[in-house]
């Protein structure tokens, strides 16, 4: 993760090049319709490319496990100006309390190859306890 030269916000280089094959398999998996939490949202670039450009009955649900980390991803979706991203909310994937109850699903794509274990052991147990 990078900050942009205005220091301002953060930047995942890796976003760029692989928000296109991301998208045409969710295209393919989501269904047309629901909630789609996002665990460990990062910079906020996945949502903002990929939620507008999926069916229009789906919301996005941005999650970070950093307070701090919560403003790049809002601005991420302002600059989408997709309305169907919802406002980032804190969500630790160790933790048993999850502060989104239930979803139709659940997308990971920065987490589990750079977090402990724990964190990926908490991603299924949590994803489980979504459905």
């Amino acid at each position: 993760m990078e900050y942009l030269s205005n220091g301002l916000r953060r930047h995942a280089p890796s976003t760029l090049r692989n928000r296109e094959p991301i998208l045409a398999v969710l295209k393919r998996q989501l269904p047309a319709a629901g909630l789609i939490l996002e665990v460990a949202s990062g910079s906020g670039e996945h949502a903002a490319f990929i939620a507008p450009r999926l069916p229009s009955g789906l919301e996005w649900q941005p999650t970070e496990a950093s307070l701090d980390a919560l403003a790049d991803i809002d601005a991420c979706s302002v600059e989408a100006d997709c309305s169907r991203i919802r406002p980032a909310v804190v969500l630790n994937a160790c933790g048993t309390d999850w502060p989104i109850p239930s979803a139709d699903a659940v997308f990971c794509a920065n987490m589990i190859h750079i977090a402990p274990w724990e964190a990926a052991e908490g991603l299924f147990r949590g994803g489980h306890r979504a459905f």
